[in-house]
């Protein structure tokens, strides 16, 4: 049995990123309580938070509980993305410096 549950913003945001601060912690409360809800109620591992707003261009969240008997979701998931997106093998020197350009771009003003 599939259970999915959606939390949407009251605020309409694109994207995480669009998101402040305050309003950031305020919804992972909200994410925390719902998700310890679903796992109490149906006796699950875990639940996984998935944002993707491809359809609807309102930034929410999906709940989908893990349960124990289950195969995990992260498996499926890289999975299919590897299959829409192909792999890409990089070297530790790309890493590194993919990870130096971020770091700039967010240490930037």
């Amino acid at each position: 049995m599939l259970i999915h549950c959606f939390l949407f913003l009251k605020k309409h945001k694109k994207s995480i990123s669009e998101i402040a601060m305050n309003e950031y912690n305020s919804l992972f409360e909200l994410v925390i309580k719902v998700s310890k809800a679903l796992e109490k109620k149906y006796d699950c591992e875990k639940t996984y938070p998935l944002s993707i707003g491809d359809q609807v261009e309102h930034m929410h969240f999906h709940l989908i509980p893990k349960h124990k008997d289950k195969c995990s979701m992260g498996v499926y998931c890289f999975e299919k993305l590897s299959e829409a997106e192909g792999v890409r093998k990089s070297s530790d020197s790309e890493l590194n410096a993919l990870a130096n350009e971020l770091k700039k771009i967010i240490e930037s003003p």
